[in-house]
């Protein structure tokens, strides 16, 4: 329990948490957060980023993009995969390994912002990532298409899709328990 001795009589209330897109354009911008999440259907893992918007406008506004660097769909992977380098090369680390999402936190960086419709409604969505003094380099963020079901018996085998008991891939990191 946390006492707070607050009245709310005393203040307006908060209506919703509504915002305007942001106008379409280039803003100066940094990541300020990042975690591996599950994805919905549990079959794999995706790179959440938190982006806060610097300027021209809209300071400290906020947009999250997900990048799925574990799925079955391949294509989502491929897509992910080039969104990040995109953003490796926008904060200067484009030659460099990086072992935790956090070496990406607080470099500027130039996101393009465009609007997509998702379930019904306008939605922001970054369409490019790019230096503060650089070239573009765009974003894929078009939904992938699912991937076929494999008709091959060896997809099919239980031995396939059985995970194996050895250790953790260290290529997936975020599967370390």
């Amino acid at each position: 329990m946390a006492q707070i001795n607050y009245n709310p009589q005393e203040h307006e209330p908060d209506n919703g948490g509504e915002f305007e897109l942001i106008p379409k354009g280039d803003y100066d911008a940094v990541i300020v957060a990042s975690e591996i999440k599950e994805t919905k259907a549990g079959n794999g893992h995706y790179l959440k980023l938190e982006v806060e918007i610097l300027g021209p406008t809209h300071n400290g506004r906020k947009i999250w993009e997900q990048l799925n660097i574990d799925n079955p769909n391949k294509v989502a992977v491929e897509i992910a995969n080039r969104q990040l380098r995109s953003i490796c090369d926008a904060v200067g680390m484009g030659n460099q390994m990086i072992r935790d999402s956090e070496e990406l936190h607080d470099r500027p960086l130039v996101v393009r912002i465009k609007h997509e419709t998702y379930e019904g409604e306008q939605k922001n969505f970054v369409a490019g990532w790019k230096s503060s003094g650089g070239a573009s380099a765009p974003a894929s963020s078009a939904p992938a298409p699912s991937a076929p079901a494999s008709s091959s018996p060896a997809a099919s085998s239980p031995a396939a899709s059985a995970p194996a008991a050895s250790a953790p891939d260290p290529s997936k990191p975020w599967l370390k328990g």
